[in-house]
């Protein structure tokens, strides 16, 4: 059995794929909030963390991983929200993130077999 390795940059990656995920879901809940209530604080508040969530796309080391991760997120909320509520409404917004996951995998694979193709 190997033991794993979990240096800083390891548990760096969890802090901002966990700082990505709270934007995201804290974004999202102050939006609908402003949408049904029109309150100017919860469009502040949801523009903070949209603004929160940009730094931390523009820190990240691999962009496009944490960018599939953070729709996985909202994927994950969206499959929640169905379960509970029971409503349909939110596969407007499940069906397009899973398509773009989808696209966005595929490109990463084929970056990643164009390195490989490159380093033999």
């Amino acid at each position: 059995m190997t033991k794993v390795v979990r240096d800083f940059s390891y548990w760096r990656s969890v802090a901002v794929d966990f700082g990505g995920a709270l934007c995201i879901l804290g974004g999202l809940g102050h939006f609908l909030d402003w949408m049904q209530k029109h309150d100017a604080s919860s469009r502040n508040v949801a523009v903070a963390f949209l603004a929160g969530y940009m730094f931390l796309v523009l820190i990240c080391r691999d962009r496009l991983l944490f960018i599939i991760k953070s729709l996985a997120v909202i994927v994950a909320w969206g499959l929640f929200g169905l379960m509970t509520h029971g409503s349909w409404t939110g596969l407007v917004i499940i069906v397009p993130c899973c398509v773009v996951i989808y696209l966005l995998l595929r490109l990463r694979g084929r970056q990643i077999s164009a390195k490989h193709k490159a380093s033999s």
